[in-house]
């Protein structure tokens, strides 16, 4: 029998969640909204919880070292509160994710970018 990589974490006020995953394995923090989901994948489909905003996990054991198996069961229950609760506030949970990007520029006023750009500029005042 394989692994049932379709089994919801939270289903809730018609939204459904799914334990996201890496080989064979459900990852611990991160959570899908399609099921069967490679956490390696391309479609950003997938969630951190510990990144939801403060006002969502606050009070709950979001992170308690998960030693036994009443630890793992306290940690998943604060799990889906903290995912009940962004339901309930209308979290749109893409935007946890940050795009990713290869490369981005730096800020203008950083770096050797900057530099370059203070310099040109002092130039132009002192009549250069």
């Amino acid at each position: 029998m394989g692994v049932n990589k379709k089994k919801l974490a939270l289903s809730y006020d018609g939204v459904k969640i799914y334990y996201s995953w890496k080989g064979t394995q459900p990852l611990t923090y991160w959570y899908a909204l399609k099921p069967n989901y490679d956490a390696e994948g391309d479609e950003d489909l997938d969630f951190d919880i510990r990144k939801l905003p403060r006002r969502y996990l606050e009070g709950l054991a979001i992170e308690e070292p998960i030693l036994d198996g009443e630890a793992f069961d306290r940690v998943m229950e604060a799990h889906q509160l903290a995912m009940m609760r962004a339901i309930d506030g209308g979290h749109d949970f893409l935007g946890v994710r940050k795009p990713r990007r290869a490369w981005s520029p730096p800020a203008p006023e950083t770096g050797l970018v900057g530099l370059f750009w203070r310099l040109m500029e002092r130039l132009g005042r002192s009549g250069l």
